[in-house]
């Protein structure tokens, strides 16, 4: 099956509102930056939920961080979800929550 190039255009709503929580998580990321070296002896090779401007939570499995963080209280789109490692300078998942 074939689909017209206009069935593939993103929703602009969508686009929107992936902007604005990239922007809104910009903080998190940068704080992320800053204390990557310092963290990488506590937490290596685990992921943390960073919230503002402090570490909230962290674990082997990002999933479960993920849903550690939802069942603690915390809304989807306030906090950050990130590997420590050597090789992680992007984020795997800015809060993306299956189920």
């Amino acid at each position: 099956m074939t689909q017209r190039i206009e069935d593939l255009t993103p929703d602009p709503e969508f686009i929107k509102g992936r902007n604005e929580r990239k922007e809104k998580l910009s903080k998190e990321f940068h704080y992320y930056l800053k204390h990557k070296k310092e963290w990488q002896k506590e937490y290596d090779n685990t992921y943390i939920a960073i919230k503002g401007f402090k570490v909230v939570m962290h674990g082997d499995d990002q999933d479960d961080v993920l849903q550690a963080m939802q069942d603690a209280g915390h809304e989807r789109g306030t906090f950050l979800v990130h590997r420590i490692s050597d090789d992680s300078d992007v984020p795997i998942r800015i809060n993306r929550f299956r189920g």
